[in-house]
């Protein structure tokens, strides 16, 4: 028989098969997969394996139809039939076998304790081989700002404790390491962080009341000409439409917005966890406190309180450093930026509600119950 022509029906019948080899499945160190050849016409068969296309090394005696192998890293793998009565061996295309690393073990940081505020930046490793994810083990009221940024922002709460678990995984396993974190106890005049979006805001003690010290600004920028709707989004104005305005003066609410839509006096609203919005009596607690008499802090829709005003604004003995933002008026103008400043409390009066009014002009404090809860006025928060 011509030499040249069994080669050929050699290459012909043989067909090199390796059937675990998916591209969708993972193969991990150490497995156990089994190739396998479909028969042959005749000659010796040799399982071969290499690091790279050249390198080939034996690793099975001849005759043999299957191979069980266990690598430990990624290779190539063909099998070499060599027949006496052939001119040269035959070779199956190479089939390359990838083996994927084991995660790389997880660092989650050093312990981080007495951290004054309510927010840190964490210290997990760079993932090489699979993904990090960031989870809460324990602790109350912590939020990721992003569960697989190994450097991520959390907030928490003022003295409380929480474990944070760094986990690593792929298809071949995963690795995890713990870090424990401590917020000192919030203490009046220590900056506040409003774990909801990491805003900061200094805070004030004015008589037995802890207040912010700046206007709140949370939530999503809507245009002036919308109404702020329940809708499980905070929504707020900016004045002249421009988030410059927030940054500064902070946000503007309707009445319903801030009080996300209950009707209950000191409800914590649209405040941090801790934090409420304070009522018309708890404005007066604070005014009487600058030295306000009761009679002047009862009497309504009119200014009262010689230099109470002038306390209350930025640059004034309080520490409260109202800014005068002005307001979003009910035909959705904005007006009197830098001239007036509004403040919500959250006591309804009638089909309106009670609010606080500063002036530019004017050393004395407002309280009115004339405008509808469509007006976007500033909010200020007060501590539990």
């Amino acid at each position: 028989m011509n030499k040249n022509i069994k080669y050929i029906i050699l290459v012909t019948f043989l067909l090199f098969s390796l059937n675990p080899f998916l591209n969708a499945q993972t193969y991990c160190a150490g497995d156990s997969i089994l190739l396998n050849a479909q028969a042959y016409i005749s000659g010796d068969v040799q399982w071969q394996n290499s690091s790279d296309h050249v390198i080939w090394t034996n690793i099975q005696g001849a005759n043999a139809l299957t191979c069980m192998i266990y690598p430990v890293s990624s290779a190539y793998y063909r099998i070499l039939i060599t027949d006496s009565n052939c001119l040269s061996p035959y070779s199956s295309n190479a089939q390359y076998i990838f083996i994927t690393p084991e995660p790389t073990a997880a660092y989650a940081g050093i312990d981080q304790t007495n951290i004054q505020g309510s927010a840190t930046t964490l210290n997990g490793n760079t993932a090489i081989y699979g993904v990090g994810t960031w989870s809460i083990i324990s602790g109350i009221g912590g939020i990721i700002n992003d569960i697989h940024d190994p450097q991520s922002s959390f907030s928490g709460i003022s003295g409380n404790s929480y474990v944070l678990q760094w986990t690593i995984e792929n298809g071949c396993g995963s690795t995890s390491d713990a870090v424990s974190i401590n917020f000192a106890l919030f203490t009046c005049g220590n900056l506040l962080t409003d774990i909801r979006d990491g805003q900061l805001y200094p805070t004030v003690l004015i008589g037995s009341q802890c207040w912010m010290a700046k206007n709140l600004n949370i939530g999503q920028q809507i245009s002036g000409t919308l109404a702020q709707s329940n809708n499980l989004i905070i929504e707020k104005y900016c004045y002249g439409d421009t988030i410059g305005s927030c940054n500064l003066y902070g946000g503007m609410y309707q009445w319903d917005e801030m009080m996300q839509y209950s009707s209950t006096e000191s409800i914590q609203g649209i405040c941090p966890e801790g934090w409420h919005l304070p009522s018309d009596n708890e404005w007066k607690v604070l005014e009487m406190a600058l030295g306000m008499t009761q009679t002047e802090a009862d009497m309504g829709n009119t200014w009262r309180g010689a230099n109470v005003g002038t306390a209350l604004k930025a640059g004034g003995s309080s520490g409260f450093n109202a800014l005068l933002g002005g307001g979003r008026w009910s035909n959705a103008a904005f007006m009197y930026v830098n001239q007036m400043g509004y403040f919500w409390t959250s006591t309804q009066s009638g089909s309106n509600a009670w609010r606080r009014c500063l002036s530019a002009t004017d050393h004395l404090v407002g309280r009115w119950d004339s405008f509808s809860k469509i007006f976007g006025f500033s909010v200020r928060c007060l501590k539990n």
